[in-house]
């Protein structure tokens, strides 16, 4: 705010010719969308798009960017926005002095609502001085703007306003426009005081695009009101009218609205397909019993229904049919009406009312029919628009489509029709929100003497081949079905060719697709060879990617081995996979799209790099196909073994070469995958301030459980080795002392293999009370366990009992040094000892055994399973298990010596 403030004061100092004009600030930016994205004054020929947001949400663009307006006239602007909610004011600085008067310099605003554009209008006072000034435009989310704007969401920026000699063609005021007939409408306006000698022009389009001050006019009238004439029935237009007072000399363009041209009845055949995403023109969607405003009261024609007619089941997109919603309100609902416009029948010598239809009443996508009403359809005719003859009605459900033909018969030859279509959400008292309805494909035509297929449905979508069947009509057409597929969704005509015909089945399989495509079908019957019904749409379908599933390693895993294998799920149709693998996202510099043939894994011949990123793709390929936009994935190497000595202070969490990981357990290692909430995050050591300096786990949450893992250590080295860290415990962000969860765990676990297994080196539980101050834990690696693959893990669990305790368990200056060899152990790696048979059955002999005084089996995890005292030359191990041991050869001096040996 100061730094605000400082500015405006400073502007206020300098002169009007090098005015120093206050940054406005928006805490929140703009990168969300609450941005100018594009600024546009038709009628002022200015434009300013595809700006985005700017740096720091604030453009200076006074030196560029110039908008030129008129005093006194009120012209349109549009600004566009990347979210909804947007408020916009526009100021200029008209004395000169540096700042924008928040009231007085005001010249236009508006907000956008729940769209992503704000349309006003912005006018120059009469009066103002013909000249240049500084003008700003600002935009903030969800509030009105202020010219030093030093907070919230949003984005402002500066231009340069000149003003000019008011207009000499002043404009007509008041302009609006109504409906005349099914082809002209009428623009009624106020004269301006002096009337254009050359009248008024006038342009109209139906895109709602307005006009510049090039655009040449459709047509002048002399006065108010002023006819357009020659327009199409049941469409709607856009207007806009201005002042020509000579040919050199005419107003701005103002908006005269929007208008729709009367219906007129439609000659049959008729179509509507409502694939527009609204009420089509000339229908009427009404329900004339209801007192509910809500939209599930009436028809919809965007959107998608739910549970049985969901679009998993009904396989057509939301905004290509017409339905009706079950959700409340449904209780009462009776009469949810929607009429079609007049359609004319001359012409036609057996009217035919055809249409589509879905209802499958279930309670989810997969569930049963539940215990409620089933919506009901029921069609009517009139001729009369008077006295309505039912023609249909059902409430029966169904997985399918299904196709409905009335014959309406000849006595309404001639006549001119409406459809009405009713849907009673509460049949019999016991409505619920489970049945949606829909309806599409709605035809009147000549009663069809060649029947069209239903219920077109597929199955078996594979990479390359789907399965379609359709129900057989009655009769059967003479010369089969003909089966017709496209990547476009454009349908067939009646003279396409094809992709198969003749089927003598109502079955088909589709054969050299591709994958991951989205494919249309159509059916017709074929009743001769001059006869055919109209083709029957089918579901859209898209095939099954071509790209393996790689099962390993997980994408993006950390610490992964230099010589790593990659597997993956066998796909269909597949006869071979090639990798493609490099240092950068698609690079080839590893693997250049080696074919490796048709197996599932493949393990890296050569070793990779340590600590290295890698980028790779598996694909597939049946010898002619190759999988494509398969994804890029990611691991990274483990680290190089590091040898001691080693710290990590935790100014970064979890540091180099160290892993979080989530699951599992200390039997089994982190789980492949898993995530957790509130795992080891950086934190102040004891602190809780949200600083950094440690790194610290919450438990609070039961069956959280959360994973520290250090680099892999190069023990094999002599000398005594030993790893430190401090820890405490605080309440969650905190630095209060708290007693750690009745069952929760925090395991200080070492790993011999790399990892592959865990034990389990020190426990902390509640029993411990761990203090909120800084404790040391130690621990002496035994030579047992001093190998060339260490690893050291932190691990923490809630358990699972949801204890009230929430706390941080943290964790610094981990530290894993080396110290010199004692006497001892510098005599035991002189003594010559030797174990032998290496690997052996049951029983090992050890050379020179004289001066041995006991000897300690010791498995890989730590664990002691044997000892003897006061061995002979031979030592019977017939008991253990397979595997590999350490003998701890302790000699009557003190030293000792550690020998490998492998049981078979």
């Amino acid at each position: 705010m100061k730094k605000v403030l400082l500015s405006c004061f400073l502007s206020l100092g300098l002169g009007a010719s090098a005015q120093t004009y206050c940054v406005p600030e928006f805490a929140s930016g703009c990168a969300d969308g609450d941005q100018i994205s594009s600024f546009s004054i038709p009628s002022a020929g200015f434009s300013h798009l595809n700006t985005g947001c700017s740096n720091a949400a604030y453009g200076d663009f006074s030196a560029t960017q110039t908008v030129t307006l008129q005093a006194s006239l009120p012209y349109n602007f549009t600004v566009d926005h990347g979210y909804s909610g947007q408020y916009v004011s526009i100021w200029a600085d008209f004395n000169n002095d540096g700042t924008f008067d928040p009231a007085s310099e005001l010249i236009g605003s508006g907000s956008s609502g729940s769209g992503l554009q704000t349309a006003s209008t912005i006018t120059v006072p009469a009066g103002t001085p013909v000249g240049t000034y500084r003008m700003r435009l600002a935009d903030r989310w969800n509030t009105a703007p202020i010219p030093c704007n030093t907070d919230g969401y949003g984005e402002a920026h500066d231009y340069t306003l000149a003003v000019t000699s008011p207009p000499s063609c002043t404009i007509p005021t008041a302009a609006s426009t109504t409906t005349v007939s099914s082809s002209s409408l009428q623009v009624s306006f106020t004269a301006p005081p002096t009337a254009p000698a050359l009248g008024y022009d006038i342009y109209y389009n139906t895109t709602n695009v307005a006009p510049t001050a090039t655009t040449s006019p459709i047509l002048n009238v002399p006065s108010s009101p002023g006819l357009i004439p020659s327009l199409s029935p049941a469409t709607t237009y856009y207007v806009w009218i201005r002042s020509n007072c000579s040919a050199a000399d005419k107003s701005i363009w103002v908006a005269a609205g929007s208008a729709v041209t009367s219906c007129v009845a439609f000659a049959a055949p008729f179509y509507e397909a409502f694939s527009s995403g609204t009420l089509p023109n000339c229908w009427t969607n009404i329900n004339p019993t209801t007192t509910s405003t809500s939209t599930n009261a009436f028809w919809k024609f965007a959107g998608n229904p739910e549970y049985g007619a969901s679009p998993v089941n009904n396989g057509r997109t939301g905004g290509t049919f017409a339905w009706v919603d079950a959700s409340s309100p449904y209780l009462g609902e009776h009469q949810v009406q929607l009429i079609s416009p007049q359609i004319n029948l001359t012409g036609l010598t057996n009217p035919y009312i055809q249409f589509e239809w879905y209802k499958n009443h279930l309670t989810s996508a997969t569930g049963t029919l539940p215990p409620y009403d089933n919506n009901k359809l029921t069609v009517h005719v009139t001729s009369d628009g008077t006295t309505w003859n039912q023609i249909f009605t059902a409430d029966t459900n169904s997985s399918n489509w299904r196709l409905e033909g009335i014959p309406l018969g000849t006595a309404y030859s001639g006549a001119t029709i409406r459809i009405r279509f009713t849907v009673d959400k509460d049949a019999a008292g016991n409505g619920y929100f489970y049945d949606d309805l829909l309806l599409d494909e709605v035809r009147v035509m000549e009663t069809p003497t060649c029947v069209q297929p239903t219920g077109v449905a597929v199955s078996n979508v594979t990479s390359f081949t789907a399965d379609f069947v359709w129900n057989a009509t009655t009769p059967v057409p003479a010369n089969g079905y003909d089966f017709y597929y496209s990547a476009t969704n454009t349908a067939p005509t009646a003279a396409t060719v094809p992709t198969a015909t003749g089927l003598t089945t109502p079955a088909y399989q589709l054969t050299g697709l591709l994958p991951s495509t989205t494919y249309y079908v159509w059916v017709r019957s074929k009743c001769s060879s001059s006869a055919q019904s109209l083709w029957a749409a089918g579901p859209s379908f898209t095939t099954v990617s071509f790209c393996p599933v790689v099962t390993a390693p997980a994408n993006a895993l950390s610490g992964v081995s230099i010589t790593p294998t990659i597997t993956w799920n066998a796909m269909p149709g597949a006869t071979s996979y090639i990798i493609t693998m490099g240092t950068t996202s698609g690079g080839t510099d590893v693997l250049n799209a080696v074919n490796v043939g048709n197996v599932t894994s493949y393990t890296l011949p050569t070793a990779l790099a340590n600590s290295t990123t890698y980028y790779y793709t598996v694909n597939a390929t049946n010898g002619t196909v190759l999988s494509q936009s398969c994804t890029v994935r990611t691991f990274t190497t483990a680290c190089a073994a590091i040898q001691p000595n080693y710290t990590n202070n935790f100014n970064t969490v979890p540091g180099n070469c160290w892993l979080i990981a989530a699951g599992g357990s200390p039997a089994s290692g982190p789980a492949p995958g898993a995530t957790v909430s509130y795992n080891w995050r950086s934190e102040a050591f004891l602190l809780g301030n949200g600083g950094t300096g440690g790194a610290a786990l919450n438990l609070y949450y039961f069956d959280r459980a959360g994973w520290l893992i250090s680099p892999t250590f190069d023990l094999s080295g002599a000398g005594t080795h030993t790893m430190t860290f401090n820890y405490g415990v605080t309440e969650y962000y905190g630095s209060d002392p708290i007693a750690m969860g009745s069952d929760d765990v925090v395991n200080v676990l070492i790993s011999t293999d790399n990892g592959a297994t865990w034990s389990i080196i020190e426990e902390f539980t509640y029993m411990d009370n761990i203090s909120n101050t800084s404790n040391t834990f130690t621990y002496t690696v035994p030579a047992a366990q001093a190998t060339a693959q260490v690893k050291f893990a932190i691990f923490g669990t809630d358990g699972t009992v949801d204890d009230a305790e929430d706390y941080d368990f943290h964790v610094d200056n981990f530290a894993v040094t080396t110290g010199a060899l004692s006497t001892s152990e510098i005599a035991a790696q002189s003594s010559e000892v030797r174990v032998y048979p290496n690997p052996f059955t049951d029983v090992v002999n050890i050379a020179d055994a004289k001066d041995l005084k006991s000897v300690s089996v010791i498995d890989m995890s730590g664990r002691l399973v044997k000892s003897i005292s006061n061995p002979g030359r031979q030592v019977n191990l017939s008991e253990l298990k397979s595997g590999l041991y350490i003998l701890k050869l302790d000699f009557k001096d003190g030293s000792s010596k550690s020998v490998k040996a492998i049981k078979k």
